[in-house]
């Protein structure tokens, strides 16, 4: 089994976060089932906004009810996914994060991310 979803741009998602923009791009996921030992797993590669976590949210539901109506039950999700926490980094690597976001103009990130709050939330 395998499939694809794309989250495409719907009116306001250019409003979402903090950093201005132009326009939206439609994101992507691929997925595939692969057998590992008895067991069907769901291996899923998506790439999502870069600069609104409240639109990389929303993305990732999309994709994680592509893979609950089409994929199996059990699903690892992996790629590009532009969110991140502090409790992840050390000092001097969110440091460096938040002098990435400054030199771009960026607002600062927050420090807890949504997006993965919502992946450990629906599974």
């Amino acid at each position: 089994d395998a499939g694809h979803a794309v989250a495409r741009p719907e009116p306001g998602d250019d409003t979402l976060g903090d950093q201005a923009r132009g326009s939206v791009e439609a994101r992507a996921m691929v997925w595939a089932a692969v057998e590992v030992g008895d067991e069907r797993v769901g291996v899923a590669a998506a790439h999502l906004d870069h600069k609104a976590e409240p639109l990389r949210e929303k993305q990732l539901k999309r994709f994680l009810d592509e893979l609950r109506v089409n994929g199996p039950a059990l699903h690892l999700i992996c790629g590009d996914l532009n969110t991140f926490c502090k409790s992840d980094h050390d000092a001097a690597a969110w440091a460096a994060i938040l002098a990435f976001y400054d030199k771009r103009g960026w607002g600062a990130p927050a420090e807890a991310s949504a997006t993965l709050d919502a992946a450990r939330d629906l599974g």
